[in-house]
């Protein structure tokens, strides 16, 4: 077993850290990162094709592979260079804040590490943070439909709708659309 796998809290916001046996990072982790990213793309865009057709279709921005909205790429990255690390004759050492990603790690060959931290607690907070957020929007939605609640217009009348932007001004520049 080349790659020691480790779980830790997500404090930093780094998802997985690999360091070699004697504590130091990874020296070219961001070209190494980048060329795994791409010997993925392939299978992330063949995965995301499949998707539509899938049970798991609510998986709302999978299918784009735009790694900006969609981390499954980077998950899929990060467990090729791990494969690539686990491959070579090095010691590394991986810290891992993420369980679901620690759970996919510790099956690839080559990586060892203790059993996998406990997920009801993640799935718990993950759960009760989205609550919250709807209950917040909910709430949000119903001061602003109340405060807006004398400004109906009579039905069948005309309206405009004015998307408001700080560079408009009354000799007809629009910061949206520039001069119309």
């Amino acid at each position: 077993m080349t790659v020691r796998l480790r779980a830790v809290r997500p404090d930093d916001g780094a998802a997985l850290s690999i360091r070699d046996a004697g504590g130091s990072p990874l020296p070219d982790a961001a070209q190494r990162l980048e060329r795994s990213f791409a010997s993925v793309r392939e299978d992330w865009e063949t995965e995301a094709r499949a998707l539509p057709a899938s049970a798991v279709n609510d998986r709302g921005h999978f299918g784009t592979c735009a790694p900006n909205v969609s981390d499954h790429g980077l998950m899929l990255a990060w467990s090729a260079l791990v494969r690539e690390l686990a491959a070579e004759t090095v010691i590394y050492e991986a810290d891992c804040a993420d369980p679901w990603l620690y759970r996919h790690l510790l099956t690839l060959d080559g990586v060892s590490g203790p059993s996998a931290p406990g997920l009801l607690l993640p799935r718990l907070k993950l759960a009760l943070r989205g609550f919250a957020a709807r209950a917040r929007t909910a709430l949000a939605m119903a001061r602003a439909s109340r405060s807006l609640r004398g400004q109906k217009t009579a039905s069948g009348g005309a309206w405009l709708h004015v998307y408001g932007h700080p560079a408009s001004d009354a000799e007809g520049r629009d910061g949206y659309f520039g001069d119309l």
